[in-house]
Formats: C-alpha cells, sequence, structure tokens
C-alpha cells in the first residue's frame, strides 16, 4: 500500500487543527472555489419529487455494492454509546443497510436500537446484513434491532443529533 493510500484509510473530526485548515485554505487561491456562495439547484433540476422511490431505485440498482461499508468510528467520535447502561435506546432514522447499527450493537450489547428506513428492500437487506454478521446471536437473546418501514412527519422528530 502506498503512503497516500494509507494516510487516507480514516479521518476523524478531531484529527485537524481547523483553523490552520482554514488558514491554508485562505491563503491558496486555487482553493477560492470553498469561499463562493452554494447555489441550489432550480426545482426542474432536481434528482427526484418523490424521494423515497429515488432511495428504493438506488438501493435496488446497488444492491450487490460493498459500499456501504460498517462505520466502526461510530463508537470513538460517540463513546456515550458504549458507556450506557441497561436500557439505553438509540433511534437510528435513515438505517439504509444497517452501517451505522452494526458497530453500535457490537460495542454495546445493553442498548436497544430502533432502526427504521423508508425503502423496505433496504431493511430486507438491513436484516440480511445482521443476520450475516456475528450480531445475530445477539438478536436471539434479546432482539437489540428493530427494524420499521414507514415515512417520518417533520412534526414527529423534535431533535436530531
Amino acid at each position: 500500500m502506498s503512503a497516500s493510500a494509507a494516510e487516507a484509510l480514516e479521518y476523524h473530526s478531531k484529527d485537524f487543527k481547523w483553523d490552520t485548515l482554514r488558514q491554508e485554505i485562505e491563503n491558496d487561491p486555487s482553493l477560492n472555489y470553498h469561499f463562493l456562495p452554494f447555489v441550489s439547484p432550480q426545482p426542474e433540476q432536481q434528482l427526484s419529487k418523490d424521494p423515497i422511490k429515488a432511495w428504493q431505485s438506488f438501493h435496488i440498482q446497488h444492491s450487490s455494492g460493498k459500499f456501504f461499508k460498517e462505520r466502526r468510528y461510530l463508537l470513538k467520535e460517540f463513546p456515550e454509546l458504549v458507556s450506557c447502561g441497561d436500557g439505553c435506546k438509540v433511534l437510528e432514522v435513515g438505517c439504509g443497510n444497517g452501517s451505522s447499527a452494526l458497530p453500535i450493537l457490537r460495542g454495546n450489547e445493553k442498548i436497544i436500537l430502533y432502526a427504521c428506513d423508508c425503502s423496505n428492500e433496504t431493511l430486507q437487506r438491513a436484516k440480511e446484513f445482521v443476520a450475516a454478521s456475528n450480531v445475530a446471536s445477539m438478536l436471539e437473546k434479546k432482539e437489540p434491532l428493530k427494524l420499521v418501514h414507514g415515512q417520518w412527519k417533520k412534526e414527529a422528530v423534535a431533535l436530531v443529533v
């Protein structure tokens, strides 16, 4: 593995001195595009008027892809997930294939994790992903992962962290 490939493996928000990085960007004229205002696309340029169908289509098209890797860094970024005790409940909105759920369940067997997604196909893949992992034995013990299909009303979500 080359040195540049080894360096690009994993970064976290605490790996950078943000003030130094900001100064580098401000002083390099080739990076001025970072300061341009964001222009949102016109409504006719948006990808889909029905985001649920768009996600379902995406997951059906990429069902054999291995690009949804487990987010193993979550426990480092959120150590509270490891230290919370019995009865700790976590809700993952938009769980996809379970790439965030599995590391959380592996890191703390006492967590009860609720995962939901708007795509039935995606939830099916999440169930298969969990069944293929070593977390499957935990499911037999106490069912720590509950998968829910459906839409969320904006008013129902008070806080997303």
